[in-house]
């Protein structure tokens, strides 16, 4: 009883008085008062009732409708208003969700610090890799990077097999599958350039301790010359949709003027 008694309040006050009161409450003043100073409208024993209760039945009548209006329409509001106040919660809850959540920023550009550093012996040679950053407060668990397809000049010179590629540092036992924190920079190996000895350039795949398992040799794959070389890299995590993002290594025969870039 108790229980209902608190509903059936909270229904009452659920709205406060709109427009849509006030004409209904002007109407039944205005209707009211008519029939207060024009009985002859109403049949002979209504007028004869209201005379014998000295007027007050069309008072009593309104204010009764009144009542019955907001008691037959406040569980109403009263949904609307709590449907309200759940679609504003659920609102905030998501995007502290979505604030929380992890998620990766993947970037790659000789504006960034990182992503093009010396390498090889006396530092002669370079590493082009990729900045990668997690945006959410919860750590990106089980991050993999897989090359899937090199082009060159927009033609396919590779792809049919997964090669991982390996985070920095690449000796590490997690290289290939990390943890990604909150707040600090990862870099992932792509390709190493170095001096060649049979050949001028020597290109080495930036995965753990540069194995390439498949054919043809990766050092062959770029002995096309100058030109872009594309690389097709998915990031894979734990729990969250993979990625596919397209590298674009422009060779201009020079490491001083070769530059790695994110294209999509």
């Amino acid at each position: 009883m108790n229980a209902y008694l608190r509903f059936l309040s909270e229904c009452l006050n659920a709205r406060k008085p709109s427009k849509v009161d006030a004409y209904l409450t002007l109407a039944g003043v205005i209707t009211a008062f008519i029939l207060w100073k024009n009985p002859d409208w109403l049949p002979p024993e209504v007028n004869e009732f209201i005379t014998a209760t000295q007027g007050w039945l069309p008072w009593v009548a309104l204010v009764s409708l009144e009542s019955a209006y907001r008691i037959v329409m406040s569980p109403y509001w009263l949904h609307q208003e709590r449907a309200g106040h759940i679609k504003n919660l659920e609102a905030r809850i998501n995007v502290l969700e979505d604030g929380n959540r992890p998620k990766l920023a993947i970037k790659c550009s000789p504006e960034i610090d990182g992503c093009k550093m010396p390498c090889g012996g006396n530092n002669q040679g370079r590493v082009f890799r990729v900045h990668v950053t997690n945006l959410g407060q919860e750590p990106v668990r089980e991050c993999s990077a897989v090359l899937e397809r090199i082009e060159f000049d927009g033609a396919k010179i590779w792809n049919g097999d997964h090669v991982k590629l390996a985070f920095q540092p690449s000796e590490d036992p997690d290289s290939e599958c990390k943890t990604i924190a909150c707040g600090l920079p990862y870099y992932l190996d792509v390709i190493f350039i170095e001096r060649g000895g049979n050949r001028p350039w020597k290109f080495s795949p930036g995965t753990k301790a540069h194995m390439w398992r498949t054919t043809p040799p990766f050092d062959d794959l770029f002995q096309m010359g100058k030109g872009v070389y594309t690389f097709v890299v998915t990031f894979c995590t734990a729990y969250r949709p993979s990625s596919t993002h397209r590298l674009e290594l422009k060779w201009t025969g020079n490491l001083d003027s070769s530059e790695m870039s994110l294209v999509g």
